[in-house]
């Protein structure tokens, strides 16, 4: 040993059959710079260089079997050379020169079961996401500030002893041993105390189901935030939202929350730059947690003159650059209480597959271009339902139980209206729509007054500016046969009243009696003529089975 301090030693032939039964090294403290002279020790299975000035792991290429190799106090500051060692279950570099672990080839390391590198210089945890059999780490006393550096260990099923103690993290970050004991559930001890049950349990209800920069950290593998345009979390089991600082989510435009368990928006709100919401299959019921006592929801006062006092009961408006979001199948009943006229710049709200029976609560939202209330339970519309939804371009309502359509007068810019599959019976219904003076595309199907086509030659004549019913287009043949039909059904007055006047005109001692005109307020058409009138009258029984529900599919998001 003294001689290979200075040089290479020239064996003979008793020292390689000597060497060559060696299983058990032990050379601590004796001033070792280097490690050289093992080639001949191919069966060697536990090494021991503590306490030496070791400055690299060399010279155990043809040690293939070892099995506990030891380094501590040296003078290391990197670890390589060892890849090779595929038989090693224990490695101990502490009290080193470590800054990193990236030399270490972890997952060729397969059978590695403790490694220590406390007492080191170490700032991240990279590396060891890529072992899955180590069962103790001891990483104490290192330079280790970030506590998502955790997440590395989370790939690593077996680990039950962890050690963290000095450094920086276990002092700076609030509830530290909660949040490792929550991630790291297979950890029996941490930081040389036992983990008991109620920590688990603690630790479950602390952060279990929390929406965090941790969390997000944890799915994305980075915590370059800044760089997010778009966040999908669908079913994650997501139960709150903890993200308090707006700035580093300063350029996140789209957030997707589907199937989760959330039940208000909670930390979503400091998102301000956020344009695209989707919150489908959840359980939302407000935008903020429900305060206790409280039993009618708030909306904001559209009175620009409202006293000081009334101040206090005024919402303030939030995420003001949304337009766009998804609340179908969240169990709403009550849609006032949602809350969501504090939301002053959204353009389409989704609320398909709820349980609302009355729509109210969209007063402030006078920004809404779409709005869709498929499968819900809404009979009939309040004279306040939409008295605030001048700009509504798009109504969808199919599904519901709506018997009339009163109350829609409001909607002077509505283009497109969708009402199929309700319970309207009678053409007096189909008259209320004539206060829509922009609306060109209409579905009614699947209404007991669709049954029969007749309710499209009425509509056509008493709505010209339709281009589309039940999804098909409107023919200028069929305006033609439309007018014509209307113009038989009134008798020829029209017509006759036009040849009064060329009377009148021709004989000015004539007096003739006005007449006002005939409004047509119902048709129904029967008898032999109605397949010449009826030119979808062959279509009918066909239509009625395949159920056709015309081109009333939810558009996409046209506002982002």
């Amino acid at each position: 040993i003294t001689q290979s301090m200075n040089k290479p030693v020239k064996l003979s032939e008793d020292d390689r059959q000597w060497l060559s039964r060696v299983t058990c090294l032990r050379l601590d403290g004796q001033h070792l710079s280097k490690i050289s002279n093992l080639e001949k020790l191919e069966n060697l299975k536990w090494a021991s260089f503590n306490d030496n000035d070791i400055t690299k792991i060399e010279g155990l290429d043809n040690c293939k079997d070892l099995i506990e190799l030891s380094l501590a106090n040296n003078c290391l500051s990197k670890i390589d050379g060892i890849h090779h060692l595929k038989k090693l279950q224990s490695l101990d570099v502490s009290n080193n020169n470590l800054s990193s672990l990236d030399g270490i080839d972890f997952a060729s390391l397969n059978n590695l079961r403790f490694l220590a590198f406390d007492n080191n210089f170490v700032l991240s945890l990279n590396g060891l996401q890529h072992s899955t059999s180590l069962l103790e780490i001891y990483a104490g006393n290192n330079k280790l500030q970030e506590l998502r550096d955790i997440f590395y260990l989370k790939n690593i099923p077996t680990l039950i002893i962890l050690d963290m103690m000095g450094n920086p993290l276990v002092k700076e970050c609030n509830n530290y041993r909660l949040f490792l004991i929550y991630h790291l559930q297979s950890l029996k001890a941490l930081d040389g105390i036992p983990v008991n049950f109620t920590e688990g349990g603690m630790a479950k209800d602390t952060f279990g189901g929390k929406l965090s920069t941790d969390f997000i950290a944890e799915k994305l593998g980075h915590s370059n935030f800044l760089e997010l345009c778009e966040l999908d979390l669908p079913h994650c089991n997501i139960r709150t939202v903890d993200l308090n600082s707006s700035e580093l989510f300063k350029n996140l435009r789209s957030l997707n929350l589907e199937q989760n368990n959330l039940s208000c928006f909670g930390g979503i709100v400091n998102l301000h730059n956020l344009k695209v919401l989707c919150l489908n299959h959840n359980h939302i019921e407000s935008i903020f947690p429900k305060k206790s006592g409280t039993n009618s929801p708030q909306v904001i006062s559209t009175n620009k003159n409202a006293s000081s006092d009334d101040s206090t009961n005024q919402f303030k408006a939030v995420l003001e650059n949304l337009e766009v979001l998804h609340l179908g199948y969240n169990g709403i009943a009550n849609l006032a209480a949602l809350e969501l006229g504090r939301l002053v710049s959204l353009k389409a709200l989704f609320l398909q597959g709820n349980e609302i029976n009355k729509v109210d609560g969209l007063d402030g939202l006078y920004e809404l271009r779409e709005l869709v209330l498929d499968k819900n339970k809404i009979k009939a519309f309040t004279e306040n339902s939409f008295r605030n939804q001048w700009k509504l371009a798009e109504l969808h309502v199919e599904e519901n139980r709506l018997r009339d359509l009163s109350n829609l007068e409001p909607l002077t810019c509505l283009n497109r209206l969708y009402v199929g599959l309700n319970r309207l019976q009678y053409g007096t219904d189909l008259e209320k729509l004539e206060c829509l003076p922009n609306l060109f595309e209409l579905s009614v199907i699947g209404n007991p007054i669709a049954r029969r086509m007749s309710h499209r030659m009425m509509l056509i004549f008493r709505q010209p500016n339709l281009l589309s019913i039940d999804g098909i287009p409107v023919s200028n043949e069929e305006r033609s046969k439309a007018e014509i039909h209307f113009l038989e059904q009134q008798g020829g007055i029209q017509a006759l009243q036009a040849l009064s006047n060329s009377y009148d005109n021709s004989f000015p001692g004539l007096q003739s009696n006005n007449r006002n005109p005939l409004k047509v307020s119902n048709y129904t058409s029967s008898g032999p003529n109605e397949r010449f009138w009826n030119p979808h009258h062959n279509e009918d029984k066909s239509r009625s089975k395949k159920n056709h529900r015309g081109s009333n599919k939810i558009p996409n998001n046209r506002y982002t």
